[in-house]
């Protein structure tokens, strides 16, 4: 990828929120805006941005009652994430407006359970419903799927906040259930080009954006999701960015033996509601020759189970079309940014995977010698906006590429892996194998301080996945 800094950005910058960390009973962010308004709503997306990040990197998924971890599924980005009951104070310096939201835990819970209750009360309810009426039996259905992605919601923040498992949250029905019966009442299409025509019956409007399909409990998106994309974006005459669009698509499917079903959800981008659902089964004569199961389903639990999380000192990672579930194709250009809400020290760290093999590098920041010329600074002046790292345009090899952002309080020289410039790459690599790259650079918050340092010394990681593609249909 081609790097060239930016500056332009300090009108922009007001708009974003920050963390300011998890307090004993509960979360608080922080956000700024040009208006009152739009400070309290960028803490509120703070706030949910902390607890998603939370939520992703804990070791083992939240799980339902029943033993599975199906509502977890749907917690892929921060929109997820309802806030209610939240307290908001707000100040205004000279002409900017800031906004502290804070959430309870021990306050909230009984709110959360409350909403949980009301969702599974409305799943049995219209599960029982479709059993008895064979003519609105798919109507009901899709409904029950809508239902399920309120219930899904909650119950995840419910469970994050410390509430107790228990058979009075769990639904009688599970989604995979309610997905098997949707799908037996479709014909099964006989080409990717039907399917899309079959999700996107009755969806009108050209404002939205298609994500790429994921399977459970996985980041990836597989040359069969990609495809699958580029249909229903000729069906629905979708946007080319999410940027420029009001709702998006996102889709997870399952595998079976002769099968794959997908699932899509229409979603309200601003407010995260899910609109309606489309379920599709396709016959393997559709997608066979495309690669459908994912290959990097460990790599996935390497980077985003069990990363740094601190609760003073963050680094959010992210680009001009969002942070997650991105997607690139040959000659897109994408600007990188950072957003630090205490003065550090930050590096990035590349993992790619393709075709070519699989290596791990450092990203140039700037052309200093030696190690300074991978670290950056965020000053005073720079906390709680978001720092353009640069523009990058994507080019070959295309595949699945992760970075990771490290801060760190102390200065970072010196304490980098040892890497070699590749002059063919053109990067300068320090690993081969992605796990081993991974394991070496977060290794290196595992420094042992000494007594003074220790208590001072504060660490952070964010992590960023996209995909890169040659060409479109």
């Amino acid at each position: 990828m081609r790097h060239s800094l930016l500056i332009a950005m300090i009108s922009f910058w007001l708009t974003f929120a920050s963390l300011t960390g998890l307090a004993d009973d509960g979360i608080s962010a922080v956000g700024s805006g040009n208006t009152e308004e739009e400070a309290k709503e960028n803490a509120l997306s703070s706030l949910a941005y902390s607890i998603f990040v939370s939520i992703e990197s804990q070791t083992e998924s939240l799980e339902s009652y029943s033993g599975d971890n199906s509502f977890s599924i749907y917690t892929k980005t921060s929109s997820d994430i309802p806030i209610i009951g939240s307290a908001i104070s707000c100040t205004k310096i000279k002409k900017v407006h800031e906004c502290v939201a804070s959430l309870s835990k021990s306050k909230s819970i009984a709110k959360y359970k409350n909403y949980v209750l009301d969702a599974v009360a409305n799943i049995n309810s219209l599960h029982n419903k479709a059993q008895k009426s064979a003519t609105r039996k798919h109507e009901l259905l899709n409904q029950l799927l809508v239902e399920f992605d309120v219930y899904e919601k909650y119950s995840t923040v419910f469970l994050y906040l410390g509430g107790r498992r228990s058979e009075s949250i769990h639904p009688k029905i599970n989604r995979s259930a309610v997905i098997q019966e949707l799908a037996e009442l479709e014909e099964k299409p006989e080409s990717l080009a039907s399917a899309a025509r079959s999700i996107a019956k009755n969806i009108t409007g050209t404002d939205i954006y298609v994500y790429p399909a994921t399977t459970q409990n996985s980041k990836e998106f597989t040359p069969f999701a990609i495809a699958l994309k580029q249909h229903l974006d000729k069906a629905l005459s979708a946007q080319s960015s999410p940027e420029n669009a009001r709702r998006i698509l996102q889709g997870e499917y399952l595998i079976g033996s002769s099968s794959i079903q997908v699932a899509y959800r229409e979603v309200e981008k601003h407010s995260g509601n899910t609109l309606s659902y489309k379920v599709v089964e396709l016959r393997d004569s559709s997608y066979k020759q495309y690669d459908f199961k994912p290959k990097t389903f460990d790599l996935d639990q390497l980077f985003f189970k069990g990363y740094a999380v601190s609760s003073d000192l963050k680094i959010e990672l992210s680009t001009n079309y969002g942070s997650r579930n991105l997607v690139f194709y040959d000659g897109d250009e994408l600007e990188l940014f950072v957003k630090v809400n205490r003065p550090g020290y930050y590096y990035l760290v590349g993992h790619t995977t393709s075709d070519k093999g699989e290596m791990s590098y450092l990203v140039e920041m700037n052309e200093a010698q030696g190690d300074r010329k991978f670290i950056s600074y965020i000053n005073a002046d720079d906390v709680n906006k978001l720092v353009s790292v640069g523009r990058f345009e994507v080019t070959k090899p295309f595949g699945l590429e992760r970075l990771q952002a490290f801060v760190s309080e102390a200065d970072l020289v010196g304490k980098l892996p040892d890497y070699q410039y590749d002059p063919v790459a053109e990067q300068y690599i320090f690993s081969r194998d992605i796990k081993k790259g991974v394991l070496t650079s977060r290794a290196l918050k595992k420094i042992k301080a000494s007594k003074e340092e220790k208590n001072k010394v504060s660490r952070s990681e964010a992590v960023l996945q996209y995909t890169t593609i040659a060409k479109s249909l």
